[in-house]
């Protein structure tokens, strides 16, 4: 296995990852060419690319954050599992030829076989913790029609459904930019009611080039949920990765919490990836080892109610390059924390 890292992908190497890509059923718009760039602007990306001859084997998109810290988010992409413990192995000699004191990588979705493989990996040191930022999801099988489908919706969930359409909410793919400001606007302003904060040129910016990422590729679509009147007062952001509609954000608008906002939209984006001939409806994170008073067990309420699966990943693989990264990324998380109180 031969392995290079680049910023910019040619032609040549664009196609090759995009025929790995497209074979994956199962695979994660983050290690899509370009997505990244799009959706974390103020990030700096590079692709690690292993040929076995003149034949791409594998591919990772891998983020950097403040030059230091390095994130591979469900990658690397495979064409054969045999060469995985491999490319981590090169991600890891790659990153540290870099200065990447950490790198944290979250597996993409194996079998159960797979999984159990990667914990006998020797040729990497890594380490796994339930305190850490580990993936699950819920999946939603889309074998039935929708009429089945939605009679294993919880009755909550299928009374506020009949409740917004009764409201003559609607919800519709967004075609304006002006509709994305107008979406990235109010996704800041539930966060900020929700004390958090987040910054409103950069979610824009964001949203504008996942916007334009989506239509030129075709791979992802932004449904806004308006009321009567027509004004947005909520919406989707869903990606298309594989055999599945996979959710990547969404709010509803905080000066209307009244309004089954998400109960519509949820169900008319199940019903977009039904047309679309998706075999399923990823709801993204689920949450795991909460604490009593955690607010992601009402995230969680919420996405069980529209039945699916629970899809637990391998635990992140947290990599520490030097003796001393271990400490200094101690320190960092502490003054993080400083800074965030």
């Amino acid at each position: 296995m031969q392995t290079i890292l680049v910023q910019t992908l040619s032609p040549s190497q664009l196609s090759d990852i995009e025929s790995i890509y497209s074979h994956k059923p199962v695979v994660s718009i983050e290690q899509y060419p370009g997505f990244a760039q799009a959706s974390e602007p103020y990030i700096p990306v590079l692709y690690l690319l292993a040929y076995r001859g003149d034949t791409l084997i594998g591919y990772a998109c891998i983020k950097i954050k403040k030059r230091i810290f390095a994130t591979l988010l469900f990658g690397p992409v495979v064409s054969d599992f045999a060469d995985y413990q491999d490319m981590c192995r090169s991600v890891v000699n790659h990153c540290l030829k870099k200065g990447v004191l950490v790198i944290k990588i979250i597996p993409p979705y194996l079998s159960q076989e797979e999984k159990n493989l990667v914990s006998s990996f020797t040729k990497i040191k890594f380490e796994q913790s339930d305190r850490a930022f580990n993936w699950a999801s819920l999946k939603l099988a889309l074998d039935k029609p929708m009429d089945e489908l939605l009679k294993n919706f919880s009755e909550n969930h299928r009374r506020n459904i009949k409740k917004a359409q009764k409201l003559n909410l609607t919800v519709s793919e967004i075609t304006s930019t002006h509709d994305i400001d107008t979406f990235a606007d109010q996704y800041v302003k539930m966060y900020t009611s929700r004390g958090l904060d987040t910054n409103l040129s950069e979610a824009t910016l964001s949203f504008q080039n996942l916007f334009t990422f989506f239509r030129e590729h075709k791979n992802g679509v932004f449904l806004a949920v308006r009321s009567e009147a027509g004004d947005i007062i909520g919406g989707l952001c869903i990606s298309y990765q594989g055999n599945a509609a996979f959710y990547f954000k969404g709010y509803s608008h905080p000066e209307h919490r009244s309004l089954p906002i998400n109960h519509l939209a949820f169900y008319e984006a199940i019903k977009l990836a039904k047309e679309k001939g998706l075999d399923y409806f990823d709801f993204g994170g689920y949450g795991t080892n909460l604490k009593e008073d955690d607010s992601m067990h009402a995230i969680n309420r919420f996405k069980d109610g529209f039945g699916g699966e629970l899809n637990i990943y391998v635990q992140t693989l947290t990599i520490y390059t030097t003796p001393v990264s271990r400490l200094l990324y101690s320190v960092y998380g502490r003054l993080r924390k400083t800074e965030e109180s």
